[in-house]
């Protein structure tokens, strides 16, 4: 499941994620209340979530998504264009599994996918975050992003 405001990067995320999975089962919701009401219809186990939505922002839906037992096990990979490390902290801090930052090129998204669905969610992500095409150091110090 992907919610993101932007119908085309919508439809260009669902093309790679056809192109790594033709299988696998793909909704796309462009708003913080669509999810909110989409969940109790459906539990995905890998959600994407941008950051910038129109309402309820993706940081307020990330929040609220781990303050609830039903979706402890899902996992939230923040996919969004900021390269702010504030919102890497913050995307983390608030419970995010995965940070992406939005690929400029298909390849690049394709790539990206493919590392997400081979992924071991059993170890912990949250030192480091995917920017182009590649995985790169994350740590938060002192409640402050350094890269």
């Amino acid at each position: 499941m992907l919610v993101d405001d932007d119908t085309d990067a919508c439809l260009l995320f669902e093309r790679a994620l056809r192109k790594v999975s033709p299988q696998i089962w793909f909704t796309a919701l462009h708003s913080g209340e669509a999810l909110s009401d989409h969940l109790p219809q459906s539990l995905p186990e890998l959600l994407f979530l941008d950051l910038t939505l129109p309402g309820k922002s993706g940081l307020d839906c990330l929040s609220e998504l781990r303050r609830h037992p039903r979706f402890e096990k899902m996992r939230i990979v923040v996919y969004s264009a900021s390269v702010r490390m504030s919102d890497i902290s913050e995307a983390y801090a608030r419970g995010a599994d995965l940070f992406i930052v939005k690929p400029f090129s298909q390849s690049h998204l394709v790539n990206a996918l493919e590392h997400v669905l081979r992924m071991d969610w059993k170890e912990s992500l949250r030192n480091r975050y995917f920017i182009n095409n590649q995985f790169v150091p994350f740590t938060a110090v002192s409640g402050a992003a350094v890269a």
